[in-house]
């Protein structure tokens, strides 16, 4: 990223390391073997204490990181993890009856959240709404031009407003004198990809 940086989340928060010290110390660590003792939360500029993250996210700009923890999506200046020594967020969201946040994804001036709930849109300071129920799985095109949305047996591509611009079945069909004992459909993380 610009920050030149890794964001890693351990079980009492999440730490921001500089890239550079990270492979120097992975570096002293291969060199020293077994008698090093140094670990990426050695070398870290800031160790922010939020238990329970869960997911961390990048804004598609690198200026914003969020961390979910359960229900609760906080957000921080990326700068600020590198300047600040009193880290606090910028602002935060609660998925509040919707559930625990399953994943995050950064649109260019949004972000979309699947929960047990289902799927909810916001954007910082806005807050979320709810926008789809039983989603399974969901995922950004790299340029943020499409969401893949994985809903009853059905992908569904829409805009960044949200638009619905094509829907499949994800289910196959079985050859006609084929036997669909033992087939099964199982969900699997979506992945979008913009090279064929």
């Amino acid at each position: 990223d610009g920050h030149a940086a890794v964001f890693l989340a351990h079980p009492d928060g999440f730490i921001a390391v500089r890239t550079k010290a990270l492979i120097e110390a992975s570096e002293e660590a291969r060199e020293k073997g077994k008698a090093s003792t140094r670990c990426a939360q050695d070398c870290c500029v800031t160790d922010v204490p939020l238990p329970g993250v869960t997911l961390l996210a990048l804004s598609r700009d690198q200026s914003v990181l969020a961390a979910c923890t359960g229900s609760e999506i906080q957000f921080f200046s990326a700068t600020s993890l590198f300047t600040d020594k009193d880290i606090k967020p910028s602002s935060s969201c609660s998925m509040g009856r919707s559930g625990s946040v399953k994943d995050f994804k950064w649109l260019d001036n949004a972000y979309i959240v699947l929960s047990n709930g289902g799927l909810s849109h916001g954007s910082l300071g806005q807050g979320l709404k709810d926008i789809m129920e039983n989603v399974d799985a969901v995922d950004c095109s790299k340029d943020g031009n499409h969401i893949a949305v994985a809903r009853k047996n059905s992908l569904r591509i829409l805009l960044p407003d949200l638009k619905e611009t094509c829907c499949m079945a994800l289910l196959f069909q079985l050859w006609p004198d084929s036997d669909s004992e033992g087939t099964d459909i199982k969900d699997t993380p979506l992945n979008t990809s913009n090279h064929v």
